[in-house]
């Protein structure tokens, strides 16, 4: 969709030398609402765009949320693997725990 939308703004800049809109504007995307429409991008409103730019930015967000939970669970599990000398989780002695593992 990025790609498209930069043709489309190639196009307002320089319609002379941007490739022909046509095909682009009778290219269907979901818009980021709640209710996931998909619209030609001939049909989009304002009120889409920034639907779209909201979604994208929270999702964003939910990823960099994610991924700084697993990064701390991965860093624990790692930690404790150190406190076993555990190269691997198979080495670990599952149901037994070091003191000062807690």
């Amino acid at each position: 969709m990025k790609r498209q939308l930069e043709y489309l703004l190639d196009y307002f800049t320089d319609p002379e030398n941007a490739i022909t809109v046509d095909a682009l504007l009778d290219t269907a995307f979901s818009v980021g609402d709640e209710h996931g429409i998909d619209k030609t991008l001939r049909n989009w409103t304002i009120e889409d765009l920034a639907s779209v730019t909201t979604t994208r930015y929270r999702v964003s967000a939910e990823a960099v949320a994610a991924s700084k939970a697993f990064d701390e669970t991965a860093s624990e599990i790692m930690r404790r693997m150190r406190l076993y000398g555990a190269q691997t989780l198979g080495q670990v002695p599952w149901g037994d725990s070091p003191a000062g593992a807690a």
